[in-house]
């Protein structure tokens, strides 16, 4: 997971029409994606107890799907002989899953000792491993796909989905150290692709796992030869969810890539009065209920967008995008996604206020989550004034017009990029 690092609001004085016109497009309507929500990762000495609750609350929720992580270094410690006490964890887990009706999505990551590539290790792996050595590639990437599609053959009608490893564009080098990013990935993609679909077609496989909106990442797995070796494209975003998802549909198709996306981790931190938490802005758990609303019945009109998971079923020590607190008490964020998991609930709309003050017109209002908004000030029927504007987070904004466009005869539109809800008034 990353904070999303979006632009400040930006103002411009005519000339902006043509460029604000294609902005507001709407996406068609369509079927809603897969929804679920992520739990614990699977561990070795993970309590049994912990993760069955967690399929509990999955259930009371009506995922259709949960995201879990195995680790291929736990699996696999010695080259060739998968670890029996972990293989038998998570046969457990998948057999409680599969009792429960939920499918799984796995993020397989983590390479063992006797393939990763950090540099500080020694031959054979000999002294001390580097708590870092799981979170650098793997020397032997087709390893990788053959310990994936192991997964994908044994778990075949319970795992829907691999992830293949996270945040490989992360900029702190937490899961995919070293250099050149975007072409170790991509030969991990590339070398993983035909063995899983070989092994089980039906599981389908998630490349990317990325967390960049502006497609610089993506632009470099496609120069290494990646598109083609993923049955869908991940993504995690968070706070301007919708904007990121459109912008890096925008790189996929000026690419020619038709892969369809897939949301995999997206979420607000409840973390209000604090001001934010690991570089996200903190929110009330009143708006973290209603972006997550406004998200999913969103989402229902992009047909390239597959699934859309929240993180997270819980709160943890570090974060609060749980739908469940620390101790397991339901949020409000429990009861929306609920509702939005059985395909109900409605997206907020823009509203907008406008008063002079000063001599100039403040325009005001709120919003649905997720994606920027396009402010239009017409006078006499010419269009005078446009600006991007970017909400604060408890959904609203405000933002002052330029004194020259004085305080009468002004027509405001503000709407939304994404959904096309707007709001108009004149003064």
């Amino acid at each position: 997971m990353n904070a999303l690092r979006s632009p400040r609001p930006r103002s411009v004085l005519l000339g902006a029409a043509a460029a604000l016109a294609g902005l507001l497009a709407a996406p068609a309507a369509h079927a809603a994606p897969v929804t679920g929500v992520t739990i614990a990762p699977i561990r070795a000495a993970e309590n049994r107890v912990e993760m069955v609750r967690d399929l509990d609350e999955a259930r009371a929720l009506g995922a259709k799907v949960v995201r879990t992580e195995i680790r291929w270094d736990l699996l696999e410690p010695t080259q060739g002989t998968y670890d029996a006490a972990y293989l038998a964890r998570l046969d457990d887990v998948f057999a409680a899953a599969k009792a429960r009706g939920i499918r799984v999505l796995v993020t397989f990551l983590g390479s063992p000792c006797w393939t990763s590539t950090a540099p500080q290790l020694t031959a054979g792996c000999s002294g001390t491993v580097p708590q870092d050595a799981p979170f650098h590639p793997p020397s032997d990437p087709a390893a990788y796909g053959r310990a994936a599609a192991f997964l994908a053959q044994r778990f075949t009608g319970t795992l829907g989905w691999i992830e293949i490893w996270n945040e490989p564009d992360h900029a702190n080098q937490v899961y995919w150290g070293g250099a050149d990013k975007a072409r170790t990935y991509a030969g991990l993609l590339k070398a993983s692709y035909p063995l899983i679909r070989a092994a089980a077609p039906d599981v389908k496989v998630l490349g990317g796992a990325i967390v960049g909106a502006n497609g610089a990442f993506l632009k470099a797995l496609y120069a290494n030869g990646a598109k083609g070796s993923y049955d869908a494209l991940s993504v995690h975003y968070y706070d301007l969810v919708l904007a990121s998802i459109r912008a890096i549909r925008e790189t996929q198709r000026a690419a020619g890539d038709r892969a369809p996306l897939f949301l995999g981790e997206f979420g607000w931190t409840s973390c209000r009065p604090k001001s934010t938490e690991g570089g996200h802005a903190c929110v009330t758990q009143g708006v973290q209920a209603a972006n997550l609303r406004d998200t999913f019945r969103l989402l229902r009109s992009a047909s390239y967008v597959q699934g859309a998971l929240v993180y997270n079923l819980r709160d943890t020590a570090q974060y609060r995008f749980g739908l469940l607190s620390t101790t397991q008490k339901r949020k409000l964020a429990f009861a929306a996604a609920r509702t939005a998991f059985g395909g109900g609930g409605t997206a907020a709309r823009v509203t907008l206020r406008l008063r002079r003050s000063g001599g100039t017109v403040i325009a005001s209002g709120s919003g649905p989550a997720g994606d920027a908004l396009g402010l239009e000030v017409r006078q006499g029927g010419r269009l005078r004034y446009t600006a991007t504007l970017r909400q604060a987070r408890d959904r609203s904004y405000r933002v002052r017009l330029p004194r020259q466009l004085g305080t009468r005869g002004l027509q405001v539109r503000v709407r939304q990029f994404w959904s096309g809800s707007s709001a108009t008034k004149r003064i």
